[in-house]
């Protein structure tokens, strides 16, 4: 299952690149590199508060009591 949900995220990480390269080109142009570059820190910082903050990913339990990374003995 978790290679099934890496595969899909990977996929979608990569049909969103040129979007974003896209998006970042217009505003180079527009404005200065500087600025997407700075645009796109902030649009990372925004993430990262929203998904620390959301209680749903807030209430998952820790990756240690998963049985999917435990050893089976044979």
């Amino acid at each position: 299952m978790i290679g099934r949900v890496t595969t899909i995220l990977i996929s979608l990480f990569s049909i969103g690149k040129p979007f974003g390269a896209l998006v970042g080109g217009a505003v180079s142009s527009m404005f200065s590199p500087v600025y997407s570059i700075i645009m796109a820190g902030i649009i990372m910082v925004f993430f990262s508060i929203y998904f620390l903050a959301h209680p749903l990913l807030r209430s998952l339990e820790s990756i240690d009591k998963l049985s999917v990374f435990k050893q089976t003995a044979n």
